[in-house]
């Protein structure tokens, strides 16, 4: 071998990472992996967790319909056969109901857009909530 291939493969062996940085590489490669995997599945309880609220909320969001459906029906069966004063308490009743059911499911549909914020937090950071293999 001459002293120019003798300096070449010495090149070669010098450019070459160490041992040491080979093992912190393929652990750091490790650590990735395995917390993509958490985020990964943080991710999915997100979604079941939202899959969840939005059928609580679409459940409730119909259930307070209906009640707001048949009280609006007595209101005008009573309407019908009434004095004013009757009128008017069942329209104050039909009114605080109407509200708070209103509330309800505004409160449900604000839970369910911060659930889908988090989720979107969450599919932020490591290349959009892909598996790494």
């Amino acid at each position: 071998a001459t002293t120019e291939e003798e300096s070449l493969a010495a090149l070669v062996r010098a450019a070459r990472p160490s041992e040491e940085d080979t093992k912190e590489f393929k652990a750091l490669q490790r650590k990735v992996m395995s917390l993509q995997a958490e985020l990964d599945e943080q991710v999915a309880q997100s979604e079941k967790a939202l899959r969840v609220l939005r059928l609580e909320s679409d459940k409730l969001k119909v259930g307070y319909e209906a009640k707001i459906a048949e009280l609006e029906e007595e209101f005008k069966i009573r309407l019908k056969g009434n004095t004013t004063k009757k009128i008017t308490e069942l329209t104050r009743q039909l009114d605080e109901t109407r509200t708070y059911y209103t509330k309800k499911v505004r409160e449900l549909e604000q839970q369910v857009v911060a659930m889908r914020r988090e989720q979107r937090k969450g599919r932020g950071g490591w290349g959009g909530g892909g598996s790494v293999r």
